[in-house]
């Protein structure tokens, strides 16, 4: 918003003194019984960020990202919040994007990552075992 302001100001203050030199068009048009030569001040609030101003403040975010002086969870709830609605899909996606950064890396994963990957070998293997179960179970019924 800071840099289309006074664009913003100056196309309305720019309407108001054409209307103000074709009095009787803009008095026709807008059934006015006189327009009278008045002084103005034009303020214009911000009621919503337009997009330059959103890219700057998420560019901004990005920043405090990098310096630490914010958290990945912080950035995607307040940018991302139409795909991410709960918790617990934020934590999933940043456990996903942990991982893939760690994929190749096996000496720098944390404890936490390493935790995760042993969950889901061990959920892997658990399912492949029922599917085995399952399988022999109907073998020998028939």
């Amino acid at each position: 918003m800071k840099t289309w302001k006074p664009a913003l100001q100056f196309i309305i203050e720019t309407v108001v003194k054409f209307a103000m030199l074709n009095k009787s068009i803009v008095s026709g048009l807008y059934v006015l019984p006189e327009l009278k030569d008045i002084q103005f001040n034009v303020e214009v609030s911000e009621n919503y960020a337009l997009l330059e101003d959103e890219e700057e403040e998420k560019a901004a975010d990005i920043s405090e990202i990098n310096a630490n002086a914010r958290s990945r969870k912080s950035y995607i709830k307040k940018w991302r919040r139409e795909e991410f609605k709960t918790d617990e899909q934020i934590d999933d996606e940043l456990m996903q994007i942990a991982l893939e950064n760690n994929m190749f890396d096996s000496l720098s994963m944390n404890t936490q990552i390493q935790g995760e990957l042993e969950k889901i070998g061990t959920e892997q293997q658990v399912e492949k075992n029922v599917q085995q179960i399952e399988t022999q179970t109907k073998f020998e019924e028939e």
